[in-house]
């Protein structure tokens, strides 16, 4: 179970250390603001909460976990995993902001620390099967926007989590977690690039609640 969970949390240090890759001619595209407040949204469970809102609690939260420091990460997964994978969970998050660090200095980018780095997920679909023996099985596709204002850059990733929750009293939490890239959809090459405060002004709004708007 530990090296899934842990290979799960890799996934975003690889996007990352990819995105770091692109050169001045991506230049033209959009880019999140510092400061922005697209931070993400995660907190204590509500009361009635089932497994799909402690999913995407879990889904929104990748960009928090990576620029929290040790006490914030740890204290931020007792809220969204059981306690048997919270020193693994904060250890692997640890392991990829060292990663990130080494391949920023690697790609000429020493100035830049992970805290400074912008990244924003952003659950587009969910799937739960039934509960059974307070267990359930949730998938998430979701789409992340990461990128830094130094590198006038900001890039999507596309993913799916498959989530194993566990009811502890009222509360669920998540148990496993497996994470793979895609589907990843793409344009026909016709579409106009936005503006930097046109996208920045709509990564700032609310998380749409679920079964609120589009397909449920």
């Amino acid at each position: 179970m530990r090296r899934r969970v842990t290979a799960a949390l890799l996934v975003s240090a690889v996007v990352i250390a990819v995105a770091f890759r692109w050169d001045a001619r991506d230049s033209g595209r959009t880019s999140l603001k510092a400061g922005s407040p697209a931070e993400t949204r995660t907190g204590v469970a509500g009361e009635h909460d089932g497994p799909i809102e402690a999913a995407l609690r879990y889904v929104r939260s990748s960009g928090q976990l990576l620029s929290s420091g040790p006490i914030g990460r740890t204290e931020l997964l007792r809220h969204l995993v059981t306690a048997r994978l919270v020193a693994s969970q904060a250890s692997a998050v640890e392991a990829d902001v060292s990663s990130i660090q080494s391949r920023l200095a690697d790609g000429g980018r020493a100035g830049l620390s992970v805290s400074q780095l912008r990244w924003a997920e952003f659950p587009l679909t969910a799937s739960v099967g039934e509960p059974i023996g307070g267990r359930a099985v949730v998938r998430v596709w979701s789409v992340a926007l990461f990128g830094a204002p130094q590198l006038e850059v900001t890039r999507a990733a596309w993913r799916t989590f498959t989530m194993t929750l566990r009811a502890e009293g009222a509360t669920w939490l998540v148990d496993d977690v497996e994470v793979k890239a895609g589907p990843t959809p793409t344009d026909d090459g016709t579409l106009a690039t936005s503006s930097f405060d046109e996208v920045d002004q709509v990564v700032s709004w609310p998380p749409v609640e679920p079964g609120r708007g589009g397909r449920t």
